[in-house]
């Protein structure tokens, strides 16, 4: 009884085991890929039709849907084509995959070891966008952002450190404006005040929808 008891916690433990490594090669798993199209400072269209928007990071919008371009948008635009198009590109996930509009979501890398998303940041066309699941290369995007931030490159060349109070989510890494909805309706044990938005920048922080700058 003893034997056989041990022999199905042995082939339990071998079904465990197994199923976290399907789960961790298919979180990690890397592919490769042909860039057909460049939308915009963080999203292209691969030559086999997959939209690819890029962990981690948010560059600033270009003009679609009645809306007009926000600042650097198009130069994060021509920054990001001039980086990948027509690039043969690796392709990393983490443990999100796709994205509420159906985009897959992935790290790329140059063939020539070029780190896509961190070079964008490191310009200054985009800052970082931290996730709760997404934490890959978290630390070393931000490293890259503070290195844009230092040398005042792209959308930190006008910014101004100030003592502007905001209200910081540590769950969410978001910050917000006292007067933002989600910072009225946030737990306290989640709240970080921090004080000017490049204050809440350098410390991985990013800004909700409703308080862009």
């Amino acid at each position: 009884m003893s034997r056989r008891w041990g022999l199905f916690r042995i082939a339990g433990l071998l079904i465990v085991l197994l199923f976290f490594a399907g789960h961790w090669s298919w979180c990690h798993a890397n592919e490769w890929g042909y860039v057909d199209r460049v939308d915009d400072g963080d999203t292209v269209v691969l030559a086999d039709g997959r939209r690819i928007r890029y962990l981690g990071i948010n560059a600033p919008e270009i003009q679609h849907g009645g809306k007009s371009s926000e600042p650097f948008g198009r130069v994060a635009t021509r920054f990001n084509r001039d980086l990948v198009l027509h690039q043969k590109i690796r392709l990393e996930y983490d443990a999100e995959r796709q994205d509420a509009y159906g985009r897959d979501l992935a790290y790329l890398f140059l063939s020539n070891g070029i780190f896509v998303n961190a070079e964008i940041v490191r310009h200054g066309y985009a800052y970082c966008l931290p996730s709760a699941l997404n934490k890959r290369y978290e630390t070393l995007l931000l490293l890259a952002q503070r290195e844009a931030m230092q040398q005042g490159r792209g959308l930190w060349q006008k910014m101004k450190k100030s003592s502007e109070r905001l209200v910081g989510n540590m769950n969410s890494k978001r910050f917000h404006r006292p007067g933002c909805q989600a910072a009225r309706n946030m737990r306290k044990t989640n709240q970080l005040f921090l004080y000017g938005k490049w204050n809440a920048f350098w410390n991985g922080y990013a800004p909700c929808r409703q308080c862009l700058p």
